[in-house]
């Protein structure tokens, strides 16, 4: 190899070392985040598991509750945004304020909630215009900007019969029902 070749392979090699050394003349560096609403807990102090009593099929009648029991949910958000409760499960065919499971086997019979209000017992429980419909939004009495600090809401649930001329049937009777915490 002559001089030439070889002078010109070691400025080669040195042009090429020395650009790796320095580097690019600028970088695109890619960042990512998400920005909600914030987040909420809801909690239900009595726990997560209500039992209501066994009924008779003919002491039962029609727009009736056999029982109710008081339920309360606790929200505290990481933030100062305003939520809503969003109350949701299956239900009743043709009546979308009694919750019930499919796997139920009686016939005509679920729960009820409804906000909780002073003076009602279980024979003037039964109100569907006053009940919690399914999929319904609940404003749990949150001001703006107090979201964080929580609060309280009290309900009434009752295990009830559905209104109207349907036969009803024995079983059991089961509803799973969420309550979640959403932004308006």
């Amino acid at each position: 190899m002559n001089k030439l070749n070889m002078a010109l392979i070691g400025a080669t090699c040195a042009l090429i070392s020395s650009q790796a050394a320095w580097g690019a003349a600028s970088q695109i560096v890619n960042f990512g985040g998400e920005v909600t609403e914030g987040t909420c807990d809801i909690s239900i102090p009595q726990g997560a598991s209500f039992t209501f009593a066994k009924v008779s099929i003919d002491n039962l009648a029609a727009g009736k509750a056999s029982e109710i029991q008081d339920l309360t949910t606790k929200i505290t958000c990481a933030t100062t945004n305003t939520p809503v409760v969003r109350i949701s499960g299956a239900f009743l065919t043709g009546k979308n304020m009694i919750f019930r499971t499919s796997s139920s086997t009686s016939n005509q019979y679920g729960f009820m909630i409804r906000p909780k209000v002073a003076g009602v017992t279980a024979a003037t429980f039964y109100d569907e215009d006053s009940a919690v419909l399914n999929y319904s939004s609940v404003s749990h009495g949150l001001t703006t900007g107090g979201a964080a600090a929580g609060s309280t809401k009290e309900w009434t649930v009752g295990m009830v019969r559905a209104s109207g001329n349907l036969t009803p049937r024995i079983g059991t009777v089961e509803a799973l029902v969420t309550f979640s915490a959403e932004f308006k």
